[in-house]
């Protein structure tokens, strides 16, 4: 039995290590493969929610260019933590009338955060109450509370502002910052998706979406709200937050929303990213049950400064992915 159980683990082994290679040595033809675009005529443009904001801006010019009549957003619950991905302000706009402690004057301000990168290439942040600078902190890449004082009426606190103000990506990394919540005096948790705002680049609204959304459907729609997409042009359908079948659990929603609906659909394009494209397009086409082309459009994956070379750890992902959901879909 030891023998048998030997033999397999070894055979598993193996295989792992024969696909990586032939992964390595076919990664290009692989990745062509994985990040498939093949459009169609369409009146009906799908965006994952899930998408960083250079993607966003893409989909964003495709329905603009186009003859789409409406952009749907797709994607699950949001996860707990908000990642900064260019220097910017997050600001909270706390209503705390029903909560103050009125005879309290000094106060602990607390940001749940973390740092993507380490040692020096850490993310800096500051903490702002109303347009008063409380204090800077260089972020871990462990999760922790940083911790600063502020005195005064806690009813004046118009906002709360978190100030990202280091971003940079080079050989070391991209370095981004992650945030949770701000913590007042231990009792009152501000969540990011429930009251604030994020402002791009420079303090000046021109780059401003709200956080106003519990998903990655809704995150999506703000932004490309913000990006100036007419409000009557664009429907989030955001499904439940799981841990597996993310891309297909978001797809369901989707098609039962198409089949329900009283829109008319001539064609469907579906924008995606990099070597997950290919899982996407065979998910919906499989579940959109209408008389309909279904299409893909891939976004190369790169950040607008840097492009990503093969990464040959998700692309072995992706095909295991395919793999699984191949499966899966028989059911549907």
């Amino acid at each position: 039995m030891k023998t048998k159980t030997l033999k397999i683990s070894l055979s598993i082994i193996g295989i792992t290590i024969v696909s990586f290679v032939l992964i390595n040595i076919f990664s290009t033809s692989i990745k062509r493969y994985l990040s498939i675009t093949e459009k169609v005529q369409a009146n009906i443009l799908i965006v994952e929610g899930w998408l960083p904001d250079f993607a966003l801006e893409m989909a964003y010019k495709e329905f603009t260019d186009h003859s789409y009549d409406y952009v749907l957003t797709s994607g699950i619950g949001l996860p707990e933590y908000f990642i900064l991905t260019d220097n910017g302000h997050l600001i909270f706009y706390p209503d705390l009338e029903d909560e103050i402690d009125t005879t309290r004057r000094k106060h602990i301000i607390e940001v749940a955060a973390f740092s993507q990168l380490e040692g020096k290439h850490r993310a800096h942040f500051n903490i702002h109450v109303n347009d008063t600078l409380l204090e800077g902190f260089y972020a871990d890449k462990k999760k922790k509370n940083y911790e600063a004082k502020w005195e005064g009426d806690i009813s004046d606190i118009d906002s709360i502002m978190i100030q990202f103000d280091n971003d940079s990506v080079g050989n070391f990394g991209d370095r981004n910052l992650w945030l949770k919540e701000i913590i007042i005096d231990q009792k009152i948790h501000l969540k990011y998706w429930d009251l604030s705002i994020y402002d791009k680049f420079k303090l000046n609204g021109n780059n401003r979406f709200t956080n106003y959304s519990n998903s990655y459907a809704g995150m999506a729609k703000n932004k490309l709200l913000a990006m100036g997409l007419d409000s009557s042009k664009i429907i989030a359908l955001p499904a439940k937050k799981v841990t597996l079948f993310r891309t297909l659990k978001s797809a369901l929603v989707v098609s039962n929303w198409m089949e329900e609906s009283d829109y008319e659909i001539k064609g469907v394009n579906i924008v995606s990213m990099g070597v997950h494209s290919r899982r996407t397009w065979t998910t919906y086409k499989e579940l959109i049950r209408l008389p309909t082309d279904v299409g893909i459009i891939s976004v190369s994956k790169m950040n607008g400064r840097h492009p990503n070379q093969p990464d040959t750890t998700r692309m072995y992902h992706e095909i295991i992915g395919n793999f699984f959901y191949w499966f899966i879909l028989l059911v549907y």
